[in-house]
């Protein structure tokens, strides 16, 4: 996930809280903050509090998983052409390291 960011791709991972009945978008420098605080000795998990409330994904009727309107907080989403969107996609479903 590092390289692809590093490539201008837009990491990330979705989770389901089923029992809840909702997705969150768990941006790559979200899931770094939580990995380095486990390998300095600190909670080796995170909890659902501790979840930006602005990322967890809004109920759009007819839409099973609305990420697209959350990318666009992302950093890199300015200029997203359907190629690099594509390859976001790829990554996420396969999570192959794509280059340009």
């Amino acid at each position: 996930m590092k390289a692809f960011e590093k490539q201008e791709g837009v990491a990330f991972i979705l989770i389901s809280f089923t029992h809840r009945d909702e997705f969150y978008y768990l941006r790559f420098a979200e899931l770094m903050k939580y990995w380095e605080r486990s390998q300095e000795g600190g909670r080796k998990s995170f909890r659902y509090e501790e979840l930006d409330e602005d990322y967890f994904l809004p109920k759009i009727s007819g839409i099973l998983v609305p990420y697209l309107n959350i990318l666009q907080k992302g950093p890199c989403v300015e200029g997203l052409t359907f190629l690099c969107f594509s390859h976001i996609i790829a990554m996420f479903l396969c999570g192959i390291e794509l280059s340009r």
